[in-house]
């Protein structure tokens, strides 16, 4: 099953988005903003790669580096 790429926001909605997805088996392969997102995503999404704001292609490369398409 390919991988869910989460560009996370602030709040409850990327938890719960990662939260379903593993219920269905999906892999989450998350992304965020520190200072914006709750730390507890990365434990919810099976890890989490920080990037900063305004930077593109890190996150970008991180999402093709595990298969998302």
């Amino acid at each position: 099953m390919e991988p869910l790429g989460l560009l996370a926001g602030s709040g409850r909605f990327p938890l719960l988005v990662a939260e379903e997805a593993r219920r269905r088996g999906v892999p989450v392969v998350a992304l965020g903003i520190h200072g914006v997102n709750d730390p507890a995503l990365e434990a919810v999404a099976g890890g989490l790669t920080w990037f900063k704001l305004g930077q593109i292609d890190d996150p970008i490369r991180a999402l093709r580096d595990k298969g998302v398409r």
